[in-house]
């Protein structure tokens, strides 16, 4: 799950920059125009219901590895990885690498014509202090992309790599450092666990009004490898969840944002759930189990309550801590943030993290909260 209607509007203005780049690349001949700017900022409502593009119908299943492809008829699309790690002494840490798609235009052009738009975002998080950065790039030229077969999802030298699928991988990145680098290079191996969410992979995320994506995610994710902190080579290991999801307008008239939770508990189990707040909240989520059984989760089933706030340096203020209960599997979980301040003061302001889990089972995972 990603980003915030409030958010939205300062990355669509750094978008709206680089859309600007595309147009000025246009006039001198880099090939055929965006559409005109109007309509650019118009398609920069990522969540809205797009025009043109291809609809989330019932009647499809996203399918694993097939649909870690990039679908570009949709609006929207991201691949996101996050990371519960920890050093040799205990030290715990957080990272998170997503890379984002968003489709100026439904069209198929390629090269300098492409109507695709990459962002990607990484993210390191300790108890007392996060690294965050973001970049941008067009599609088509070779900066940006995804490809499957070998499974590669790039923008630059921020890369996901993998073989003739997309895990076992390499997952690496450097952020902007004045004094010493700052980066980290993971091999993430497959937990064996998939998960569908919603109906299959058709997540609905209003209860009366059309709105909905695919959705699947792989949590449990095996993985070590290494930061680079401080000037110092820190070897780790965790556990890591993967979520892909695409639509041509995942949020409805109303939303204001979400609260969502990708939880790998101790007992192999592994928790997603979701808030989506509005007029009345929309709760969503699936428990996975180690045999690979799975339990979709509806707004009957869960329930969430948040036990602590906090204001972030940057102004924000927001739930950091929380109770989720889901009565039916015996879960009665309460999460705190391993940095309060894990927010992302970039294009797309939100907080983004890794989080403790005690109470009927214990575990790490990741928070995301938006539109806050």
């Amino acid at each position: 799950m990603r980003m915030n209607l409030r958010g939205i509007s300062h990355l669509w203005r750094s978008l709206l920059g680089l859309a600007v780049i595309v147009l000025i690349g246009a006039l001198i001949g880099w090939g055929k125009p965006p559409p005109p700017a109007s309509e650019s900022v118009r398609g920069f409502d990522v969540f809205a219901q797009q025009s043109g593009f291809a609809t989330v119908t019932h009647d499809y299943r996203p399918h694993y590895p097939q649909d870690m492809v990039s679908h570009p008829a949709f609006a929207t699309e991201w691949w996101y990885l996050t990371a519960t790690l920890s050093d040799r002494s205990g030290q715990e840490y957080g990272v998170q690498w997503t890379l984002f798609r968003r489709a100026l235009h439904p069209s198929t052009e390629s090269g300098w014509a492409s109507q695709q738009l990459y962002m990607a975002h990484v993210a390191i998080t300790r108890g007392d202090k996060q690294w965050e950065a973001e970049r941008f790039a067009r599609g088509g030229i070779g900066q940006a992309g995804v490809t499957l077969s070998p499974f590669q999802a790039w923008l630059d030298d921020w890369q996901w790599l993998g073989g003739d699928q997309p895990l076992p991988a390499q997952v690496r990145a450097s952020l902007p450092s004045q004094n010493t680098p700052v980066g980290f290079s993971l091999q993430v191996a497959d937990g064996g666990l998939r998960v569908k969410q919603g109906d299959k992979g058709y997540s609905v995320r209003h209860a009366n009004q059309p709105s909905a994506s695919y959705y699947f995610s792989l949590p449990q994710l095996m993985i070590k490898g290494q930061l680079t902190l401080d000037g110092e080579t820190i070897p780790v290991t965790g556990k890591g969840w993967f979520d892909k999801e695409w639509s041509s307008g995942a949020m409805a008239k109303g939303q204001t944002g979400w609260d969502w939770f990708g939880l790998n508990l101790d007992d192999g189990r592994a928790l997603m759930v979701t808030q989506i707040r509005g007029t009345k909240p929309f709760v969503f989520g699936s428990l996975a189990y180690p045999n690979g059984r799975v339990v979709s989760l509806h707004q009957t089933d869960i329930k969430m309550l948040p036990v602590s706030h906090a204001k972030m340096t940057q102004g924000a203020s927001l739930p950091i801590g929380w109770q989720i209960k889901v009565p039916g599997e015996g879960i009665d979980i309460t999460t705190q943030p391993l940095n309060v301040q894990s927010w992302m003061d970039l294009s797309i302001p939100y907080w983004e993290g890794p989080v403790r889990v005690k109470g009927s089972t214990t575990g790490r995972g990741f928070m995301e909260a938006t539109g806050y």
